[in-house]
């Protein structure tokens, strides 16, 4: 049966915070320096998390999970902070693009290029105080051409691209990023017109062996935004790709719903990934029961202090 949601992981986070797969962690402005722990978290023994998932019901009735989001509470060097991190099931749309798109046969389009990425795609959210009041809402772009990233692209989180505030505001998001910019910026993989050969479950690329073939996001929003109440819960209404392996659409309305249980087919990372880089290519403290290295199931670790 489907894991129920809000329940509660411990992961093996260390004090700084939220770690899952890898996520670029800047979004107009630098990343928040060492990172310890906040409200709710085990400052000895590692960080709580929250993991809710967001599902789909086809035409056919079927319900599909769409979108894996983690958040968890830490203490930054401005003050304390929600970290939060999307993850998009792959077949609706991934990191593979050009000669090596995979599953992409099918869309709509039939097809996937780096500039679908850089074109539209985006994630929006909203986040609750205790009280269920929805304080903050936004857009977080995916990737967009930067002049200030040392790959010459990044996210640019609420501040341009395809990110935009809805609600609240920007000066409350702290960092924002995602895993095709840590691909371009930490990893170094700059690939503009093919993505690394893989096959259908995802095998590394021994010449890229650190990429990330998973669409996630990661924002990182101050305690601010929601007054004396404190942050509550994460909400989404729709998950969107342009284009997506979706026959369906390319936005897709969501509702939360059960996380894959146990020994079921779970179309996202393992819970044991790590912390990752900020779009510029400074990497950030492992988490999880990383290491170094990568793993297609969890992402590359990172293993410094400049994580978000």
């Amino acid at each position: 049966m489907w894991r129920s949601l809000h329940k509660w992981v411990f992961q093996g986070f260390l004090l700084t915070g939220l770690g899952i797969s890898s996520m670029a962690c800047q979004a107009g402005t630098e990343g928040a320096g060492e990172e310890g722990t906040a409200g709710g978290i085990d400052q000895g023994t590692g960080a709580q998390a929250l993991t809710q998932c967001f599902v789909t019901t086809t035409k056919g009735g079927q319900n599909i999970p769409m979108s894996k989001v983690i958040h968890s509470l830490v203490a930054t060097e401005q003050g304390d902070a929600v970290d939060v991190v999307i993850i998009f099931n792959r077949e609706f749309v991934d990191n593979t693009y050009g000669v090596n798109a995979i599953g992409w046969e099918n869309s709509k389009k039939k097809t996937h290029t780096f500039k679908d990425l850089v074109g539209s795609d985006h994630v929006q959210l909203m986040l609750f105080d205790k009280s269920d009041v929805k304080r903050f809402e936004a857009r977080t772009d995916y990737i967009s051409l930067s002049a200030n990233a040392v790959a010459g692209y990044e996210s640019l989180g609420v501040a341009g691209g395809d990110g935009t505030m809805i609600l609240g505001s920007a000066q409350d998001v702290l960092s924002a990023g995602s895993s095709l910019a840590d691909n371009f910026n930490k990893n170094g993989y700059r690939l503009e017109v093919d993505s690394p050969a893989t096959d259908a479950s995802y095998t590394p690329n021994p010449t890229y062996p650190n990429w990330n073939f998973w669409v996630e996001y990661r924002i990182r929003v101050h305690q601010r935004a929601f007054d004396q109440a404190g942050f509550g819960r994460v909400d989404m209404t729709m998950v969107h790709a342009s284009p997506s392996k979706w026959t369906e659409g390319n936005t897709v309305e969501v509702e939360e719903g059960d996380c894959p249980g146990s020994g079921e087919n779970d179309p996202f990372p393992s819970s044991s990934g790590s912390s990752s880089p900020d779009n510029n290519g400074a990497s950030g403290p492992t988490s999880g029961t990383g290491g170094t290295g990568s793993d297609p199931n969890t992402g590359p670790t990172c293993s410094d202090d400049t994580c978000f």
